[in-house]
């Protein structure tokens, strides 16, 4: 018992350290963990795994929105997030998130042995139709743009993009294709607008009602569901799927702030939803669905007992996880108080340059280049971003499709 509580301990400590670090992912630690399988008991490994993976799916969110840093389940959350941000509500947007992470676990946990009956079913009438579902998000996405060429262009390059760079360097790519597209020209423009902090920041929450927590945590969970099951549909096509949903519900109910702010629920929802859901995949249809599920699935044979004790662990580790990235953004909000915000976005601009050479070298350094020039047209055309997530949906579609 006392080793698994310092393993999970061990989980909660690196997942924090690679959600704070830009462009490290959960799965990077599987080639330093798997190792260690020999000289440790799998089942621990196991474990260390899993809560590594939960807690950096809270934890990420402090980068994504306080420095515009995204990785692919992020993405879609840095416009709204760093709009918050310069409004002085930059730690609603984190709680946002927490929330709908929270909400989300909650969700899938207690309908997993509901899924476990319908999930194997769905799963095969679903699956060949992906590309379908896609393709209507994607035309509904164009069209009710004012100029739909323009949105049609820009998915067209962001997928063109994706193509080639996931083609030519696999899931490296993601960082500096990602970070090109939606964090550089975000902050190139804050530090050339000379943007800064408001005075005043608020750490207060303005109240949420039932209603529109449930609605929010159920389009988060049931995405993020969709994103742990089906083969390549992730966080990011997810949260497309998400946010065009968000969108509907905002005509005809909710106010465009609340829609902002539920978009930040369900994302949060669709990160640890996705997490969970990619691991019990092994069960529900025999086929993992992460780096980290792979990895355990080699690990140790999850039975159903053991199905039940991850589901505990999974809870607990993601309320320690709520509060470590509330403390953490309490604490790095308030040092933004004091920093000249036009240095740090500048910083952080040519930071993330950096990283992206030493993570993916020259190849990522073009790739990062050229989805800058192309992150850059959803302002000058007036459009959404979401289009900029073409870099994912269409090899997604195509995949599907058997091209």
């Amino acid at each position: 018992m006392l080793d698994i509580l310092l393993v999970i301990v061990l989980g909660l400590i690196v997942g924090t350290i690679t959600g704070l670090i830009p462009g490290v992912h959960p799965n990077t630690i599987i080639v330093i963990s798997l190792p260690f399988a020999i000289s440790y008991p799998p089942y621990s490994v196991a474990i260390f795994l899993l809560v590594t993976g939960v807690t950096h799916s809270f934890v990420t969110f402090i980068p994504s929105i306080l420095l515009g840093a995204p990785d692919d389940s992020t993405a879609l959350g840095v416009l709204p997030g760093h709009s918050l941000l310069l409004q002085g509500r930059g730690y609603e947007a984190i709680y946002l998130s927490v929330i709908g992470g929270l909400g989300a676990c909650t969700f899938s946990l207690v309908t997993l042995p509901i899924f476990a009956f319908v999930v194997p079913f769905v799963y095969n009438i679903v699956r060949p139709h992906t590309h379908w579902l896609l393709i209507f998000v994607v035309a509904y996405m164009i069209f009710k743009e004012k100029n739909s060429f323009y949105g049609f262009i820009t998915f067209a390059l962001a997928g063109i993009l994706g193509i080639f760079s996931l083609n030519h360097m696999d899931s490296a790519a993601l960082f500096p294709m990602l970070t090109g597209l939606f964090a550089l020209p975000l902050l190139r423009n804050s530090y050339k607008t000379k943007t800064h902090m408001p005075e005043n920041i608020s750490f207060q929450i303005e109240k949420l009602s039932p209603r529109f927590l449930l609605s929010s945590i159920s389009i988060g969970s049931f995405a993020g569901i969709l994103a742990g099951l089906l083969p390549g549909v992730g966080s990011a096509q997810a949260a497309v799927l998400a946010n065009e949903i968000n969108n509907i519900s905002s005509e005809t109910d909710y106010k465009k702030e609340e829609n902002t702010r539920s978009f930040l629920i369900s994302l949060g929802g669709i990160n640890t939803a996705d997490i969970i859901y990619s691991i019990f995949a092994i069960i529900l249809i025999g086929n993992p669905r992460s780096g980290i599920a792979v990895a355990i699935s080699e690990l140790i044979k999850i039975s159903l007992w053991d199905a039940i004790i991850f589901s505990g662990i999974i809870f607990i580790t993601s309320i320690i996880a709520a509060s470590i990235t509330l403390n953490i953004s309490r604490i790095a909000i308030f040092k933004l108080r004091k920093i000249n915000y036009y240095l740090l976005s500048r910083s952080t601009f040519y930071f993330l340059w950096f990283l992206i050479i030493a993570f993916s070298g020259i190849s990522g350094l073009i790739i990062a280049f050229f989805a800058m020039l192309v992150g850059g047209l959803p302002t000058k055309l007036n459009i959404r971003r979401t289009h900029l997530m073409g870099c994912l949906i269409l090899s997604t579609i195509l995949f599907f499709m058997g091209i």
